[in-house]
């Protein structure tokens, strides 16, 4: 009895150390195989893919298409012209050949007048001279509008506005053997009244003359000016044109002005090439 019992404890002692083994290997490959999956390389390889068309490059034709016909035809046209008379109602009258003639002589008058007279005491003149011979010429040239009205100011009062404008030019032209000299001569004069002004913007001393400190009720302009243009006419040599200017303005306050002013254009041909020059020196004075 005994012995039986001791047989059955060393087959329950063998079967615990099989099922202890048992368990441990199961534990083992349970961590190799998440050891392997961790590890693991996930690839895909495609092996049908969708089709993808190409079209290889295209050449042109350089050579054109002709083409031969053996055949020639020549096409054989046939008409007639029927005519028909025709009956006027009115005979044609011979045409007489245009005659050609020559351009009218045009008569060049001395000169001429203009005048006029409007409201306000207004007269207006201006004449005109020219004498022209052989390509030379002079003329004299006069002009005058003036006023003598009165204007109404805002309160009221009339006052005189008279105002004047007068000019004298005198100018010619002169052809030499090389050349043209033309001048100038010219006297111009406005004149004016102030008015509506206050008697304390008179007493300013821009509106006074040094002569016994007078107020000024009016002003004047005055221009002298000259001048002179030479122009040569060779064109084999130098072309050039030379110039000379001259004005002198003042006013009955005192302010004047001078200019003078030399001016010269040159011009040459050189090598196929056309060169040119202009200069102009001038000088102010107050």
């Amino acid at each position: 009895m005994e012995k039986k019992k001791l047989i059955n404890l060393e087959t329950m002692t063998f079967n615990k150390i099989i099922t202890s083994i048992l368990c441990f290997g199961f534990a083992l490959s349970a961590q190799a195989w998440q050891t392997a999956d961790s590890t693991r390389i996930d690839r895909q390889v495609q092996v049908i893919k969708a089709y993808q068309p190409s079209i290889s490059d295209a050449y042109k034709l350089s050579e054109m298409p002709v083409t031969k016909d053996s055949t020639a035809f020549n096409p054989d046209f046939k008409y007639n012209i029927v005519s028909t008379p025709v009956s006027l109602l009115r005979e044609a009258s011979p045409i007489e050949p245009a005659k050609t003639e020559g351009a009218p002589v045009i008569s060049h008058t001395p000169g001429y007048l203009k005048a006029g007279y409007g409201n306000y005491f207004t007269p207006y003149a201006e004449l005109f001279l020219n004498k022209a011979e052989k390509g030379n010429s002079i003329g004299l040239h006069l002009y005058h509008l003036s006023s003598d009205g009165k204007v109404k100011l805002s309160n009221d009062d009339k006052v005189d506005a008279p105002f004047s404008n007068n000019r004298i030019e005198l100018f010619g032209t002169k052809i030499l053997k090389r050349g043209k000299l033309s001048a100038n001569l010219s006297y111009q004069r406005d004149a004016f009244n102030y008015y509506g002004a206050p008697d304390i913007l008179l007493a300013d001393s821009t509106y006074r003359t040094n002569r016994n400190d007078r107020k000024i009720q009016d002003q004047k302009f005055r221009k002298l000016a000259f001048q002179s243009i030479y122009a040569n006419s060779s064109r084999r040599d130098l072309e050039y044109t030379l110039g000379l200017d001259y004005h002198h303005f003042s006013t009955k306050t005192n302010q004047k002005e001078n200019l003078i002013a030399l001016s010269g254009n040159f011009d040459q041909e050189f090598k196929k090439f056309q060169w040119q020059l202009e200069s102009k020196l001038q000088y102010y004075s107050v």
